[in-house]
């Protein structure tokens, strides 16, 4: 079995003409609601073995968060491509490369983009990832290259306002 679970960013600070969109940082909710999801992912056993996260500040720093929640040895791979549009097809390119001895990869990204790739990969996904919300994906494979589009399971789906 390969997993993926999918995490939209903390809740960043607005946007405004004092700061471009790639370096607005996670609001002190942001901060607290990516742990409060952390926890919820670990009480189900949902551990990350990498992390892979788009280089913009808020995803960065939700990443460094998670990485912070469930252990300083899980490694965070940045990569560009991520802040940018792309599609289904580009996302599972680069998923089809990540080494078959990893089983399960957390993946910090941007909506629409995350949203989009939720849905492709499981057809009864159909929400809007809101901000910290995540959906961990289940695929009955032994390679991240036999992943095929609409043939993953819900392993779980967390957001922070089904906790306050």
């Amino acid at each position: 079995m390969k997993y993926i679970t999918l995490f939209r960013h903390g809740k960043a600070v607005e946007q405004s003409p004092d700061i471009v969109d790639f370096e607005r940082p996670l609001q002190p909710r942001g901060v607290e609601d990516v742990k409060l999801m952390c926890q919820k992912l670990s009480e189900n056993s949902i551990i990350p073995e990498i992390i892979i996260h788009s280089t913009a500040m808020r995803t960065t720093q939700t990443a460094q968060i998670i990485q912070s929640c469930f252990g300083k040895h899980i490694p965070l791979l940045p990569e560009a491509w991520i802040y940018d549009d792309y599609t289904s097809s580009e996302f599972l390119a680069f998923i089809y490369s990540v080494p078959d001895e990893i089983l399960s990869l957390f993946f910090v990204g941007h909506n629409p983009n995350i949203s989009d790739v939720a849905a492709r990969l499981c057809v009864l996904f159909h929400a809007s990832l809101p901000t910290s919300g995540n959906v961990t994906l289940a695929f009955d494979v032994d390679s991240w290259a036999k992943i095929q589009p609409g043939r993953a399971k819900i392993i779980a789906f967390y957001y922070p306002k089904l906790y306050r």
